[in-house]
């Protein structure tokens, strides 16, 4: 960049080139510092890495002598040889070493330091062998031995007898532990120091370079404060001057400055300065002469001169304008209280209201849509906004449409009770057509129609203008009166269904006399049917007990002996699946486990139990209605030995039963309800 185009950049680019400068600076030498702080972290994890490996191999000695005491050392031992074991593979292969909270990766070892990581290497394998040797094999083993002893009549009698002596594996390998510990120590020593040399060398070079980045530093500052005097302290100076002059009323000065940046337009803003005030001072004696109408702009917003003229202006046109807008709003009403009440006083179908309220609205302010909804309450609970007339450009659109309370923003309204004007219309929520084609709307009104805090409908309103708030103001009251004029209509209405209503319930209670004795009627043929089945039904089961033929047979603690082929096929099950298991496979589990399930069967052994209707399930789990008795068979001693059930299956019946019970209820139910 040259010296003229850095002159000519305005000052807050100048001012950012310096502040780009000094964090240039502050983030080289921020760069270089962290560098050498990371380095010294690297250097300080690889020394205490290697030193902590010294008091490693002295725990595996200590430990190795815990084991051989007999002290649970085991898994202590083993953990420390796994651990000097990583931190050795890490210092020569690179890495995080484990067992240090907030670990740094380490570096693999320099080519100069490899030769003392591999002799520290070959003499800790055989001594982790050693110290795996105490882990794997017993301290001790058995051996047997003669043994000699003397009898009273001095007779030697020699026999065998087991000795338990010390592992000799396990003493060899501690020997070579001891004897292997100082050398492995001092090995260490000597790889600590080799680290703690090459870090001495890493620091001393980055020391270097942290000094030179200072220097470079010192020298681009220096560059730096020369610069800003040159192009931004002197420039200064002369504005200053000039300023002076202007506020002593000297508009004639020849202090200039030749660039592009503010200082240069600050001098040829104070040459504009004088014109600006010029133009002032004929405008406001237009104002004086009443011409309201003459063009004037401020020199800027901070022109308070200039605004106050504007002001003084506008609030004369303001006075006008309200006049215009409060004769709008007059003849608005009076115009929509002619429609309201029919000006020919032969207006009563209200969906013609409907019609004539929304086409003039809509042409009234200046709208390009229009659709009124009515509340619609015939459904009670589900109560609705009926589409009951639309506009749109000059011609009427017949469009079929409810909208349920909340839904849209017609159901938004209709909740909130609150006129809804929007300015931000997505994109597919309506278009207005005309012969160009379609359009968005710059706006749309949703009024509520309310009166009494009762909601009556809702009128939406698309176009392309934009309202202004005595516009939206004017539809708020003239919807109070839409509503009132729906209300009384709704009145007149209720009034005249109310006496139709009459008339049609005296006309219902004569019918409904009639339809009371022909039910009645129907009841007493009913019952007389049912009597019939009920004879019938209890023929069935009369046969059926007589030819029942379904058995099986317990023993008295209710497991299955036998069962015969109709029992069978009646339950669905083989003789194989039945035979050994329990009578509870009949009911449910919650019967099965009950009180009331050990009455009966203690009830069956006794004898008490009295036959009769039982429920069981067969075994694909339906249920199967049964009648019949359980006999208990008994040996000469009265004990007893068995019991047989002989059933019949009434599941149809029950079923008929259950049917015509429904059928009598369904019968109540029909003469109660008229």
């Amino acid at each position: 960049m040259s010296i003229r185009n850095f002159k000519d950049l305005r000052i807050d680019q100048k001012l950012g080139l310096f502040f780009l400068f000094a964090a240039f600076i502050i983030l080289f030498n921020l760069i270089g510092v962290v560098y050498y702080m990371e380095k010294q972290d690297v250097d300080n994890a690889v020394i205490n890495t290697s030193g902590r490996n010294r008091t490693l191999s002295q725990l595996v000695g200590l430990y190795a002598e815990q084991v051989r005491d007999g002290k649970p050392a085991k898994d202590d031992l083993k953990q420390t040889i796994e651990l000097l074991d990583a931190s050795l593979r890490v210092l020569k292969e690179g890495g995080i070493a484990p067992g240090f909270e907030d670990a740094v990766e380490l570096p693999a070892s320099p080519d100069h330091i490899l030769p003392i990581l591999q002799k520290v290497n070959a003499q800790w394998r055989p001594f982790k062998l050693s110290a795996n040797v105490l882990m794997e094999l017993p301290l001790t083993i058995d051996t047997v031995g003669l043994e000699q002893s003397y009898g009273p009549d001095s007779t030697v009698a020699v026999y065998q007898k087991t000795f338990t002596v010390p592992n000799p594996e396990i003493v060899k390998a501690l020997e070579y532990l001891d004897a292997n510990a100082e050398i492995l120590m001092a090995s260490l020593d000597g790889l600590v120091q080799a680290y703690v040399v090459e870090s001495d060398l890493k620091q001393a070079k980055l020391l270097w370079f942290l000094l030179f980045l200072f220097a470079l530093s010192v020298v681009l500052m220096i560059t730096w404060v020369y610069v800003s005097n040159k192009f931004l302290k002197k420039p200064a100076s002369l504005i200053s001057d000039a300023c002076a002059n202007l506020a002593e009323g000297n508009i004639r000065f020849d202090a200039s400055y030749d660039a592009e940046d503010e200082i240069g337009s600050s001098f040829k803003n104070l040459k504009k300065l004088v014109k600006n005030i010029r133009n002032a001072s004929g405008f406001a004696e237009s104002v004086g002469e009443g011409k309201f109408d003459t063009d004037f702009q401020p020199a800027s917003e901070n022109d308070r001169l200039g605004h106050a003229l504007i002001k003084m202006r506008d609030k004369l046109q303001e006075v006008n304008h309200q006049d215009k807008k409060r004769n709008w709003a007059t003849e608005g009403f009076a115009k929509f209280s002619d429609i309201l009440r029919g000006d020919d006083g032969e207006n009563q179908d209200i969906s013609g209201v409907y019609d004539d309220i929304i086409q003039n609205l809509v042409k009234y302010i200046g709208a390009n849509q229009g659709g009124i909804f009515v509340l619609n309450t015939t459904d009670k609970e589900n109560p609705a906004m009926e589409l009951k007339a639309a506009y749109a450009w000059s011609r009427k659109k017949y469009v079929e449409k409810e909208i349920a309370k909340g839904i849209g923003l017609i159901g938004q309204a209709w909740v909130e009770e609150e006129i809804i004007y929007l300015e931000d219309i997505p994109e597919d929520y309506v278009n207005i057509s005309s012969g160009l084609g379609d359009s968005n709307p710059r706006s749309i009104i949703i009024l509520p129609l309310k009166v009494n805090s009762n909601i009556y409908g809702v009128i939406e309103i698309a176009s392309f203008k934009k309202y202004e708030s005595y516009e939206i103001d004017f539809l708020k009251l003239l919807s109070e009166t839409i509503a009132s004029a729906i209300s009384a209509a709704r009145t007149s209405e209720r009034t005249t269904d109310l006496l139709e209503k009459s008339q049609q319930q005296t006309e219902q209670l004569r019918a409904q006399e009639e339809e009371m004795r022909q039910n009645m009627e129907e009841l007493s043929a009913t019952q007389e049917e049912m009597q019939r089945k009920s004879v019938d039904i209890e023929f069935k089961i009369s046969a059926m007990e007589q030819s029942g033929i379904s058995s099986i047979e317990f023993d008295p603690s209710g497991m299955i002996i036998n069962a015969n082929d109709s029992f069978c096929r009646l339950m669905h099950y083989s003789q194989d699946e039945l035979k050994g298991y329990h009578h509870s496979i009949f009911v449910d589990n919650d019967f099965a486990e009950s009180k009331e399930y050990e009455d009966f069967w203690n009830g069956v052994i006794t004898g008490t139990t009295e036959h009769g209707e039982f429920m069981r399930y067969n075994k694909l789990g339906n249920k199967v209605f049964l009648h019949g008795a359980y006999t208990v068979i008994r040996d000469a001693s009265n004990k007893p030995v068995k019991v047989v059930k002989f059933v019949t299956d009434i599941t149809q019946y029950v079923k008929e039963k259950e049917a015509l019970k429904n059928e009598n209820l369904k019968l109540k139910e029909k003469i109660a309800m008229n």
